[in-house]
């Protein structure tokens, strides 16, 4: 009995050990930004926000993040990373090889809210807010419109600065009588996020297959002459939406061709 006893009381102490280790490796991280919507949801919709965040080094990893409802109206947002339990990452160690700081990018979705005004806060040393609104669905449908299926988007991790900024719409069309232009294609932009609407169109009076055919459409975000992160938001089909973050830098020329510190 007295072994059996020491076996069971040897385990529990080994699991609160590891349990202790392994939350002492976790910390909270500022985020870079948060990039939502300040208007157009409804109700119908899905809401979403996107984060940015920076790894200090490669010895960290993503550990989750936790989206704290405050009151009705306010939302918390904390970001969690680990500190990989490898030799080459311990305090004492050499992490020259490993400084290098990682750019990390989530989507997090809020579901279907209530028609009000909302606020989210972030970071822990210094607090930042968004805001943004939904307002009450004035249809009983999914969507306000036939979006076209799109379900990526794809530009640059970093573009310099440019009059003409261009992103590449892609997906899968299932039905001949689905028609995508580029004329149907709108863009518009509230503070550091882009909104793209690609409706389609329904052939009149055409027998409709199921085929597939691809959907590549190439659009212009116009000129961006502002330096900093951006966010890519494309409505698609079934109140769904793909979400992509870049970087707008100034060009910059010297003798190493590399930018300043």
């Amino acid at each position: 009995m007295k072994n059996y006893m020491l076996i069971i009381m040897t385990l529990f102490l080994l699991t609160i050990d590891a349990y202790t280790k392994s939350n002492s490796l976790l910390q909270k991280l500022d985020l870079e930004n948060v990039f939502v919507i300040p208007s157009g949801y409804d109700t119908n919709d899905n809401v979403e926000i996107s984060f940015l965040a920076k790894l200090p080094s490669a010895c960290f990893k993503p550990a989750g993040s936790k989206l704290k409802k405050v009151s009705e109206f306010h939302y918390h947002l904390d970001f969690l990373i680990k500190l990989k339990d490898i030799s080459a990452c311990q305090e004492s160690s050499d992490r020259s090889q490993v400084r290098n700081s990682i750019y990390y990018t989530k989507t997090i979705s809020l579901g279907e809210l209530a028609a009000g005004k909302y606020k989210i806060t972030f970071n822990e040393n210094r607090i930042h807010s968004e805001s943004f609104s939904v307002a009450k669905a004035e249809v009983g449908s999914i969507d306000d419109f036939l979006y076209a299926p799109v379900s990526n988007v794809f530009i640059s991790e970093m573009v310099y600065f440019t009059d003409d900024a261009r992103v590449v719409l892609s997906g899968i069309i299932q039905s001949s009588c689905l028609s995508v232009f580029n004329r149907d294609i709108s863009v518009s932009k509230m503070g550091n996020v882009f909104i793209v609407t690609p409706k389609a169109r329904l052939v009149p009076d055409a027998i409709c297959e199921r085929v597939e055919v691809p959907l590549q459409k190439i659009i212009s975000l116009g000129k961006i002459d502002v330096e900093g992160a951006y966010l890519i938001h494309v409505r698609s089909q079934s109140g769904l939406s793909v979400n992509k973050v870049f970087h707008m830098r100034k060009k910059y020329n010297s003798e190493t061709g590399s930018a300043p510190e």
